[in-house]
């Protein structure tokens, strides 16, 4: 646990810092750029004989926020980029001025900042392609690290306070969730195990969970300890999950088909940029547009073949990339305490990886490959939509609930490559 000089972090948040120029999906491009109130005002103030046209010309008050984050925005140019970037792809405020003249919105990033109680915690976005290399390419599992704390990082607005200050409910209660989401990391890296046997493990954990302990908690001291070891013995024994599993037979035409109402859910929505790249190749790859139409049973038969010669060698060889995506992600979203219930958290962590490893799918069609580089493009690129697009999950969960496919038991139906429910006894009643 970290003391009040720390925070707790993953281990790669240390060694990250911004490749400048050379990333290939530069933050400054495409996203609107906010800049707080005491920022907006040094800008207009500024008198270098450079810049100040620019900070003139090309800072706007925020008309449509009234807090003082928010107070102002930097604008774009016609190609979506933020007016002080140069040709380099490099900032001017920071190349002129110096790095302490930037709004904490453009220092911070990709770092985002939590407490719960008194501990914080420091996590990296996906969304930076550095982040997302060194997250998704560890060989190792994670582990967490004390680092030092950033007073800018904690005041810029975008700390967010979870459940427990001082003072609230029992103190008990605190150290219970840590103890939970020990567990849930330490399901989601127990290798022994393929990480969809994993993940049905975990939803059952948490299913228990939410029953036990109730929607606000109310009986965590009372009922967690229990469920918790219970499931922790259940560790020794997770081959027999896996054993059920390996029982399961594909059923690519349901794979297909849902994949196919979420794409063309998306596709309006993503007009360009690299995860509108990735779309496109693995609607090719997966024959959804083709000059020669194919039928389902030719395009399943292809899904086949792609998958076991292509996915299952490259994740087999790569166990590390869906586990350490998983690992971060419940750090990152501060996982369990999103919502209110459990599985609702687990809902939109499954919904995320399911569309991943389908689009993954038709990118391997379409390349006649995967590697590292088009694992990070897909995932960066993902996770700079889904994380930054407010209407995203909203319209992934209308595609699932359509088909009667939104709840967490159906989730972990199609997760098992889509077996009915009442064919298979993998859920004790």
């Amino acid at each position: 646990m970290a003391n009040n000089k720390t925070a707790l972090a993953l281990d790669y948040y240390s060694q990250f810092s911004c490749i400048g120029g050379a990333c290939e999906d530069s933050c400054c491009i495409g996203w609107r750029v906010d800049i707080d109130k005491r920022t907006y005002k040094k800008y207009k103030e500024n008198q270098h004989k450079v810049l100040a046209p620019l900070f003139k010309s090309a800072v706007k008050r925020n008309d449509s926020s009234s807090t003082p984050d928010c107070y102002g925005i930097i604008s774009l140019d016609q190609e979506g980029k933020c007016s002080f970037l140069d040709q380099d792809k490099l900032c001017k405020i920071q190349k002129t001025i110096g790095p302490e003249a930037l709004s904490p919105v453009c220092s911070n990033y990709p770092r985002t900042a939590y407490r719960l109680g008194e501990q914080f915690e420091y996590s990296l976005g996906l969304s930076c392609p550095e982040v997302a290399r060194l997250v998704l390419l560890k060989r190792d599992p994670l582990q967490f690290i004390e680092v030092s704390r950033i007073p800018l990082l904690e005041g810029s607005g975008s700390l967010i306070r979870q459940k427990w200050e001082r003072g609230e409910d029992s103190p008990a209660k605190l150290p219970l969730i840590y103890d939970l989401r020990a567990l849930i990391i330490g399901i989601l890296q127990h290798r022994e195990i393929h990480i969809d046997a994993r993940l049905m493990m975990l939803g059952l954990l948490l299913e228990a969970t939410d029953k036990s302990v109730g929607a606000g908690f109310e009986k965590l001291e009372e009922n967690l300890p229990g469920v918790l070891a219970e499931y922790a013995g259940m560790l020794a024994h997770a081959g027999i999950i896996q054993t059920e599993l390996d029982k399961v037979e594909p059923d690519y035409s349901l794979k297909l088909s849902v994949l196919g109402d979420i794409v063309s859910a998306l596709m309006p929505k993503i007009i360009k940029g690299r995860f509108r790249e990735c779309l496109e190749e693995a609607v090719d790859g997966l024959s959804f547009k083709t000059e020669n139409p194919k039928s389902d049973s030719d395009i399943v038969a292809h899904l086949r073949e792609v998958n076991a010669s292509i996915c299952v060698p490259f994740f087999e060889a790569n166990p590390n990339i869906l586990e350490n995506y998983l690992v971060d992600y419940v750090f990152r979203t501060v996982f369990p305490l999103k919502y209110k219930s459990l599985l609702l958290h687990f809902r939109e962590m499954v919904c995320n990886y399911l569309i991943l490893k389908f689009l993954l799918l038709g990118m391997a069609a379409f390349h006649k490959k995967i590697n590292d580089d088009l694992v990070v493009k897909l995932f960066q690129s993902f996770n700079r939509v889904s994380a930054h697009n407010s209407s995203y999950m909203a319209t992934i969960i209308s595609s699932l609930e359509a088909r009667n496919l939104g709840d967490f038991r159906s989730l972990i139906v199609l997760l098992l490559d889509g077996v009915e429910p009442d064919s298979t006894n993998l859920f004790p009643k």
